[in-house]
């Protein structure tokens, strides 16, 4: 037994199949125009959301004439927003960048079994937003190494507002990071 996940149609029918080709024409262009020739080289981020104290529906063995059992949820719809960066060639991918919702960071908020490594930021909504996506910036070249005078990296990424911001794309440029975007809902079709 698995469960299914819904999708739109609309994002199913998006694009074709010619679509799919040449942006992965345009992909592989890029590459060869930068020379880049090694996964190291290549990252692809991308958030989830996870909302706080919202469990999900339980599997529950109940008689067979019982239809229908509900379970109480919390009203809280608070989100954290967890960016995760991986490298095409399948090393370690970056430490995780983490958004929770708020003004401010309190210590119980925060796990002992986090490793310390983890970048947690906060938004008053727990989404990324213009600021916070510059600062994501920052932790991708620390983390990943890139550098001016370093070989271009390309970040492979969708088309959110915040990661065609004019500041993050001219400073991801000037750190030789080429961002490189997934057509709108591309990733479901992948």
């Amino acid at each position: 037994m698995i469960k299914t996940k819904p999708i739109t149609y609309t994002r199913l029918e998006s694009y074709t199949e010619e679509d799919v080709r040449i942006w992965f024409q345009k992909y592989h262009d890029i590459l060869e125009e930068l020379y880049i020739t090694k996964g190291k080289n290549v990252l692809n981020m991308d958030e989830s959301g996870a909302r706080i104290s919202c469990p999900t529906g339980e599997h529950v063995i109940m008689p067979i004439e019982v239809k229908e059992l509900y379970t109480a949820s919390p009203e809280n719809r608070k989100s954290v927003t967890i960016i995760e960066t991986i490298y095409a060639d399948g090393r370690e991918p970056l430490p995780p960048f983490v958004i929770a919702p708020g003004k401010k960071i309190m210590d119980n908020w925060v796990s002992e079994n986090l490793i310390g490594i983890e970048y947690i930021e906060y938004t008053p909504t727990g989404y990324i937003n213009n600021d916070v996506a510059m600062k994501y910036l920052d932790y991708l070249i620390k983390y990943s190494r890139a550098r001016p005078e370093k070989p271009w990296k390309i970040l492979l990424l969708d088309g959110h507002e915040s990661h065609v911001y004019k500041p993050f794309q001219l400073k991801a440029s000037e750190h030789n990071i080429k961002l490189f975007w997934f057509p709108s809902h591309l990733t479901y079709i992948l």
